[in-house]
């Protein structure tokens, strides 16, 4: 591959204590990096999903994204390099970039994959496109298929432990759920289990408990004719007027007048 004449860096940069959503299409492809912290994100009409901790996805050109900050979540760590070229195709070619559809790849190294977006930043802002800059990013690259192969071993390695506990919340939604024992039972830190059952589902434990609550809660509105204190009991919360708030928060309407609605 050439060095110097067939790639581009566009726009690269950190952004501390950062708490803007973007909505935007790309032109050119791009690492962007959310440094332990909390992120939403979505790609096309997918749903929004919440992750936490360090995690990175590429921006590619034909696809729409949605990434930033949620109601709940502290101000956010983004870095960020863009570039375009021939190169990239080089790249795609040694299968270190895809036109797949994005996701996020988890991080289980971040002080290392910091460290080497922070050296690419201060080389970028010497001279934006030396030999140096263009090595920089292909070990970036490098770094980012260990990090998606080391994702995939473990979501294989610990797929019995995460399916039995996604099957016990889902049968079991209403109950208190201590996810610090399934990590203990895992024999992993609660962080890190966190975070393998939220690349196994797409959502974090306690947001899958209480999404699940949710679908228990809207069967017995539909099903039963039970009062709303009891469902609220019986889906898990010890408060109905706090069930009825989140209640209305997701679904836009009370519980009573979903009921109404739809039964």
């Amino acid at each position: 591959m050439a060095l110097y004449s067939n790639i581009q860096f566009l726009f690269c940069g950190e952004y501390k204590n950062y708490d803007s959503v973007i909505n935007r299409t790309f032109n050119s492809f791009g690492i962007q990096y959310n440094h332990e912290s909390t992120i939403e994100f979505s790609v096309d009409d997918d749903a929004p999903k919440v992750y936490s901790g360090s995690c990175v996805f590429i921006s590619k050109p034909g696809y729409f994204f949605h990434y930033g900050m949620p109601e709940t979540a502290n101000r956010r760590d983004h870095r960020f390099i863009t570039f375009e070229g021939d190169r990239v195709n080089d790249y795609i070619e040694a299968g270190l970039l895809d036109t797949d559809k994005p996701e996020l790849i988890t991080v289980h190294d971040p002080v290392r994959f910091a460290q080497m977006i922070h050296l690419f930043l201060l080389e970028f802002s010497r001279d934006r496109n030396s030999l140096k800059a263009i090595n920089l990013l292909d070990r970036l690259l490098f770094l980012l298929q260990e990090e998606k192969a080391y994702q995939a071993k473990a979501l294989q390695y610990y797929e019995k432990i995460l399916n039995e506990c996604e099957e016990y919340i889902i049968a079991h939604p209403e109950h208190e759920h201590d996810f610090r024992q399934w990590a203990k039972k895992a024999g992993v830190s609660y962080a890190h289990f966190r975070r393998l059952f939220q690349q196994h589902t797409g959502v974090a434990p306690k947001s899958f408990m209480i999404q699940n609550r949710f679908n228990l809660a809207s069967r017995f509105l539909l099903e039963s004719d039970k009062r709303i204190s009891e469902i609220a009991e019986l889906a898990g919360w010890e408060d109905v007027y706090f069930f009825s708030k989140q209640f209305k928060k997701k679904f836009g309407i009370s519980p009573l007048r979903f009921r109404q609605k739809n039964k």
